[in-house]
């Protein structure tokens, strides 16, 4: 294993037994949320927090929970002459009231909650005052300066529930050292009750940051949580789309659809219509039983595991919900709480089965969803909690923070397959990559055996080439020359010229194995320097022109034993039949008329010449055509009587597959025209 490969392995290592960062990475804000719980504004050198206040409860009668109602509690002029106030801490909290067994209950109420303050008189001259609370629950809110209304929430009196309380206090420096009285209004319907944060007052300055980490983490990263959520949702459903025999992948994406809509709240504002109010808040609420419906869907899919039973009763139970909860008919607020927590008891009593299932030998990501079920459990138990009331507002609200840890969950799960998919691809691709070098060895293997029987082929078919051309042409001239010699019918001189032709014959078949590396020239070379003797003893002057030459690939001993012959039998015919004086040897490379490259041999000389009418029907220039077809080549012969005799061999530098040599019987030259004399000879004697 290379040093990378150790220090890759070493890191996944750690990477898997810390649970993956990006699994802390995703619960690092749900932690965050955890530790907000403790934070509350103190009193500072610059603002004070409340500890306690004064509280009126007034009833109301005549007024509509809607946003002209609000509009008139909120800016009604108090008559506090009647009012009775008693001394209770903060956060203040009225928790709901059983079901009245009244005829005619009130429905609405107005509570007033007066605080003290005194600017500091070291206060900065001409910096604003603001009053800050963690949370007003209940409706809308108005703030009362010294019995002056200050500012109201009516603009946005249904989202009360999730965001701060910062109003500016418009007081003059003047007033700086003095005791001024602050009134907060909130009404609310008796049925709901309501609940009060803590309070502070100081400079704007001051406050501005308490406002701004509450509005981070009650509303801005539990949106980003969400939206994260559905766009994980929208990236399971382009795997489904892929794979749609993957149906986890499917629920996946309907589980963060419902929980979009569960959290819907977060991103829009309640209608001020109140059929339309009651509609939404009726598909949110509908939401939360198919969100547990989904959840519980995919964990079963994802360990493939079935309890068709069980799987239609939560499709079942989520449809009733959805019909149960339309607007149609008159609920009291506590339905909701009663829904919630039927919710919340069937996903505990199914996340119990999950983790029997995840203890029974379940893998490690089916085990981290179930720990992450728990948390849901567990924030949403806070959450019913604090919508009870039974919670102090000072805290946030902590199931939206579940979806950093259930979805980091699934993204764990899902990277973990998708890691344990690539380890397995790469232990395949070890294997595979294995079973080829073995493969290749054999192969290997196999072609060293193959050429060895190849190189011991082409060794026996070179021999037996070799015999044939000696046992046809050495040896028939040999064999015919003894015969006519024991016969007494050769002269020494006949027997001398015999003995040369069997000499040139054995050194061309010596030249042709040189190793002249497909090399033309260096092959004619050889054959120049053999027979310059011979023709500067003829009288003939030798010119010979080389041009540069490309190799020919298919020139080997056999080919290169042709051309020699074909160049070899028209020097024979100028030393016995030309005459001539002297003699042009080129080679140069051409392009023909198709377009292939081609090496040209010229041999001229400038002898008596011949008819070539005449001389057609002569063996020798049909061998020597034959040899240069068989080569892929051409041969062409011009001459004309007293203007000497031209011989051009065009030979092609590349050739797919060089001709068969001639059979035994075909053989042709020089020897085969002596054996037949020979052999016209011997029938005579």
């Amino acid at each position: 294993m290379s040093f990378g490969a150790w220090v890759w392995a070493s890191i996944r290592g750690r990477l898997d037994s810390l649970l993956v960062p990006s699994l802390w990475l995703v619960a690092a804000p749900a932690c965050l949320a955890v530790l907000f719980l403790v934070v509350r504004p103190g009193d500072g050198a610059a603002h004070v927090r409340f500890a306690h206040a004064e509280r009126w409860i007034e009833p109301l009668a005549g007024y509509s929970f809607d946003k002209a109602g609000f509009s008139a509690l909120l800016h009604a002029v108090p008559d506090f002459s009647a009012a009775r106030w008693t001394p209770m801490p903060l956060p203040d909290v009225v928790l709901l009231p059983a079901i009245s067994s009244e005829p005619d209950p009130p429905e609405m109420a107005r509570a007033w909650l007066r605080v003290r303050y005194t600017p500091l008189a070291t206060a900065t001259p001409g910096e604003p005052l603001a009053l800050y609370g963690t949370r007003i629950m209940g409706g809308a809110w108005s703030v009362w300066v010294n019995g002056e209304l200050i500012e109201t929430s009516l603009d946005d009196w249904r989202m009360q529930w999730n965001r701060p309380l910062l109003a500016k206090l418009p007081l003059r420096h003047s007033l700086a050292g003095k005791p001024i009285d602050i009134i907060v209004a909130v009404p609310y319907r008796i049925a709901q009750g309501y609940a009060v944060g803590t309070l502070s007052a100081g400079p704007l300055s001051a406050l501005r940051p308490l406002n701004d980490s509450r509005v981070f983490f009650q509303s801005t990263l539990p949106q980003a949580g969400i939206l994260v959520a559905l766009l994980l949702g929208l990236l399971s459903f382009q795997f489904w789309l892929a794979r749609p025999s993957e149906t986890a992948h499917l629920l996946l994406t309907l589980t963060a659809v419902a929980w979009f809509v569960f959290n819907l709240q977060y991103f829009f504002d309640f209608s001020d219509d109140e059929v339309a109010a009651l509609w939404f808040g009726a598909l949110v609420d509908a939401a939360a039983a198919w969100l547990l419906a989904f959840l519980c869907l995919f964990a079963f899919r994802f360990e493939q595991r079935r309890f068709p039973r069980l799987e239609k009763a939560l499709l079942g139970y989520a449809l009733g919900v959805s019909l149960v909860t339309l607007p149609l008919w008159q609920w009291h607020v506590t339905a909701l709480l009663l829904q919630h927590t039927v919710d919340l008891v069937l996903g505990v009593g199914v996340t119990g089965l999950l983790t029997w299932l995840a203890l029974r030998g379940g893998s490690l990501e089916f085990r981290i969803i179930t720990l992450a079920l728990w948390s849901l459990a567990a924030f949403a138990a806070h959450d019913l909690w604090f919508l009870s009331s039974q919670r102090s507002p000072d805290g946030v609200h902590l199931f939206p923070y579940a979806t950093f840890l259930l979805f980091g969950a699934f993204l764990f799960s899902l990277q973990r397959r998708y890691l344990g998919a690539l380890d397995g691809i790469e232990a395949l691709n070890v294997s595979l990559e294995q079973r080829l070098r073995e493969r290749e060895a054999d192969l290997e293997a196999r072609h060293g055996q193959l050429r060895q029987v190849e190189q011991q082929k082409a060794l026996l078919q070179e021999r037996q080439r070799l015999m044939q051309d000696m046992h046809d042409g050495l040896g028939s001239a040999l064999v015919s020359s003894l015969v006519l010699v024991e016969q007494g019918r050769l002269p020494p001189a006949g027997l001398a010229s015999i003995l040369r032709e069997c000499v040139d014959e054995l050194r061309l078949v010596i030249d042709s194995l040189e190793p002249v590396t497909h090399d033309l020239v260096s092959l004619l070379a050889t054959l120049r320097h053999r027979l310059g003797d011979r023709l500067a003893a003829a009288g003939i002057r030798i010119d010979w022109a080389m041009a540069d030459l490309p190799p020919l690939p298919w020139l080997d001993p056999p080919q290169a034993l042709q051309v020699l012959r074909i160049v070899q039998e028209a020097l024979t015919n100028v030393l016995k039949h030309a005459r001539a004086s002297e003699l042009r040897i080129t080679a140069r490379q051409e392009t023909d008329s198709a377009g292939r490259q081609v090496v040209i041999v010229e041999i001229a000389d400038d002898g008596v010449g011949f008819s070539p009418l005449a001389a057609t029907a002569g063996r020798g220039l049909r061998n020597m055509r034959e040899r240069a077809r068989r080569l892929g080549g051409a041969l062409a012969v011009t001459a004309a009587a007293g203007e000497g005799t031209r011989v051009e061999l065009r030979l092609p530098v590349a050739i797919d597959a060089p001709a068969a040599l001639a059979t035994p019987h075909q053989t042709t030259g020089v020897f085969a025209c002596r054996r037949k004399r020979g052999r016209r000879r011997s029938d005579s004697g």
